[in-house]
């Protein structure tokens, strides 16, 4: 039989009930109960029905107006935009400019490179605790809380900009990890919460490419603004400035961020959300969302590993004048990594074809990362081929981050958006401590091909784990049974 992800959209509601039993002997505990649950959703759909019908006594029923959408929703999302993308140019702080901190400062470089990897490590931390809240009170206290966590972040980046003054850098970075540990988990939520199932997956999309945005930003803007020929405590200071000045801004937008449209978007935004211990139990039980998961935590640590690591690795060949370069490389990879994003939220949002998009993007980061190994490698290479392999790489090792997150929704509904995305960035953030750590010291020793073949074979790894992660599409056929 088809799965329920290449099927028409009339697909009955009782055929995606009954699926597994159909292909599967061994069936999931999680299955069956996600199966019961979304019964329970449909019966008591039907139950309202039919009181609706006994209380007319006779009199014809009147239609309920359609589902209405509001323009605002796409005000939510900037604003939102806006506080992702202010936390992800923090999230890099000064690793594009490694080399030249680390001697302003005089300190290791293993110092700069723990500026982002405090972010990973606070996401492990405190990401289950900030999806409880998320779940409890609602988007808007949370947004709040994260947006005022960047505005001290960049007070304390500027007021440690004097070379003594490392320590205030680094408190002020602890904020910037509070604020990441919060807001990553977020796009998948307000895109339920705000956008009808048309938009969903493009609103995702966006939520998390403004974060890749800020990372490009927090890419360039360093290696532009901070150079090795100026004088460098009056860089450092204009720097830090620039973020203390644009963190106030988006702080003051945030406060007209709105908790939920007047009328929800789909018949089941409103939906009253299982606890947050009952979607952690399902979700350690779906066999489906483990491999899912898996694929999505190691494909997420590479990211964060080869983009944290990038200077290290390129000026262990390329050692002197490149740096700004290097910068450019990151951003303009970013940017096609913006266009890409959308392109693939614009054609899930139509086909919904998700385990075929995270096998393709998982095989072709796997391919074009062996050439770019391959390149730096070889001492015949010029710089522009390396440059032009690493943009293209935009293309395929990024997009996952938002599809992935649908693709956990779609298989795991009725369980909560957010609680099944931050299951999956709190193992991605895990490993990409793990990766950070272990490549960054085999970077430092010189062991550039152990470091780039081995992100190959994890490549392998995640793409096997995203072929065993078949994908039923319960939340749309349960909105299409339930609307």
């Amino acid at each position: 039989m088809e799965s329920a992800e290449e099927e028409s959209e009339d697909v009955p509601l009782t055929n995606v009930l009954v699926y597994h039993h159909e292909d599967d002997d061994d069936n999931d505990i999680s299955d069956a109960e996600t199966s019961k649950l979304l019964s329970n959703v449909v019966a008591s759909s039907n139950d309202n029905d039919n009181n609706n019908n006994n209380n007319n006594n006779g009199v014809p029923r009147v239609e309920e107006d359609p589902v209405v959408v509001y323009k605002t929703r796409w005000l939510m999302l900037f604003i939102f935009s806006l506080n992702t993308a202010m936390n992800g140019c923090l999230f890099m702080s000064l690793s594009p400019i490694n080399d030249i901190v680390r001697k302003y400062y005089d300190v290791q470089s293993v110092g700069i490179e723990w500026l982002s990897n405090m972010c990973v490590v606070a996401y492990i931390l405190l990401s289950l605790p900030a999806t409880y809240l998320i779940t409890k009170y609602g988007i808007r206290p949370i947004i709040i809380t994260a947006a005022t966590c960047n505005f001290l972040a960049t007070l304390l980046h500027f007021a440690g900009y004097q070379q003594d003054r490392f320590y205030l850098v680094v408190v002020g970075q602890v904020f910037a990890a509070v604020a990441y540990s919060t807001i990553l988990q977020m796009p998948g939520k307000l895109s339920s919460l705000w956008f009808p199932d048309a938009e969903r997956a493009t609103a995702t999309s966006i939520g998390v490419v403004m974060n890749l945005f800020g990372v490009a930003i927090g890419f360039m803007q360093p290696s532009m603004m901070v150079r090795a020929d100026r004088a460098l405590e009056s860089e450092m200071k204009m720097f830090y400035l620039s973020q203390l000045l644009t963190a106030a801004i988006v702080l003051l937008v945030t406060f007209f961020y709105r908790e939920l449209p007047p009328t929800p978007p789909s018949s089941q935004s409103s939906r009253s959300p299982l606890s947050f211990g009952e979607s952690l139990s399902l979700l350690m039980r779906n066999k489906y969302f483990i491999f899912l998961s898996q694929s999505y935590a190691i494909y997420f640590a590479l990211f964060v590993a080869i983009f944290v690591l990038i200077n290290p690795l390129v000026t262990a060949v390329y050692r002197h004048g490149y740096e700004l370069s290097i910068g450019w490389m990151g951003f303009c990879n970013n940017m096609v990594a913006m266009v890409a994003f959308l392109t693939i939220g614009r054609l899930l949002d139509r086909y919904h074809r998700y385990r075929l998009t995270a096998v393709l993007l998982n095989t072709t980061s796997m391919l074009l990362w062996l050439v770019f190994v391959v390149l730096l490698t070889s001492s015949t290479t010029s710089f522009t081929s390396l440059y032009v392999v690493y943009v293209l790489l935009g293309l395929v090792f990024v997009p996952f981050f938002s599809s992935g997150i649908e693709q956990a929704a779609e298989m795991t509904y009725p369980v909560s958006e957010v609680t099944s995305s931050s299951v999956m960035l709190l193992l991605g953030n895990a490993y990409a401590f793990v990766f950070i750590i272990l490549f960054g010291v085999l970077a430092q020793n010189h062991y550039l091909e152990v470091v780039g073949y081995c992100m190959v074979g994890l490549y392998a790894v995640s793409a096997v784990c995203a072929c065993m992660a078949k994908t039923d599409l319960h939340r749309k056929v349960s909105e299409k049974s339930v609307g």
